[in-house]
């Protein structure tokens, strides 16, 4: 009892709710994950780059909706680690009067609310999309949890590690070709503060069984275009989830 004690005010200290933590503590045991590991784990994820004061509120929402807290470090790992050499090898070049410009697009981790972390918790997990007026999910066979209801994703990409090389080859694709660059990231030749793109993948010619368009957003930051977020917006295995409409569409 003394043991559960601490922990619940561990977990009240990182953004998770009064009445979830009895909850959470019984779905990780559920899974095999004892109350020292499930503090470790939430560590691990602080350490990643999700808001400390919000750890707990994303094991939480993530374990709400499948996902123990092991698999969410494992997974969000992978999806980082496979980012973590894309800053050197994609550049954006557009002419400007006559002169070239080279700017690096990078892919970081940022947190819960931007960057990779973002795009994986929300997009492949389901963090707050009960909150949220739209959530597309990527479909890596994984299962969504809404109200004790499983919602069985297909399966395009084997793992995290896959969508990464994916992502990586569409940034690749948009920074080789100047006039898309010119159009859609420059303005008069300066770059834009934000760029939200719709990228229809056939255009680019990239083939992918099941997703046609997805849905690119960039900032512009320090001299780099930064990604956002991204996550699909067309395609027969793109799962959507609109609370307002009753759920799954």
């Amino acid at each position: 009892m003394r043991e559960l004690s601490r922990i619940a005010k561990y977990l009240l200290g990182t953004g998770i709710k009064e009445e979830s933590v009895g909850t959470v503590v019984k779905y990780e045991a559920e899974h095999g994950i004892t109350i020292k590991a499930l503090r470790r784990y939430a560590d691990d994820l602080v350490e990643m780059g999700v808001s400390r004061d919000q750890v707990g509120h994303v094991i939480e929402e993530t374990a709400k909706h499948g996902t123990p807290a092991s698999s969410l470090v494992q997974g969000l790992e992978m999806f980082l680690e496979s980012a973590g050499n894309l800053k050197k090898e994609i550049t954006l070049t557009v002419n400007v009067k006559g002169e070239l410009k080279t700017i690096r697009v990078i892919m970081q981790g940022g947190n819960e609310r931007s960057g990779l972390i973002h795009a994986y918790l929300r997009h492949v997990r389901g963090y707050e999309m009960e909150d949220a007026g739209i959530t597309t999910f990527w479909p890596l066979g994984q299962k969504i949890i809404v109200n004790g209801r499983a919602k069985q994703l297909p399966k395009v990409f084997r793992n995290e590690e896959e969508l990464v090389e994916f992502l990586k080859e569409v940034v690749e694709r948009v920074s080789k070709n100047p006039e898309y660059v010119s159009e859609k990231f420059f303005k008069n030749g300066v770059p834009k503060t934000t760029v939200e793109l719709e990228f229809p993948l056939e255009k680019f010619g990239i083939k992918i069984d099941g997703i046609d368009q997805i849905h690119l957003s960039f900032s512009f930051e320090d001299g780099e275009f930064v990604l956002k977020t991204a996550y699909p917006t067309k395609g027969w295995a793109v799962e959507t989830f609109i609370p307002s409409r009753g759920g799954w569409q």
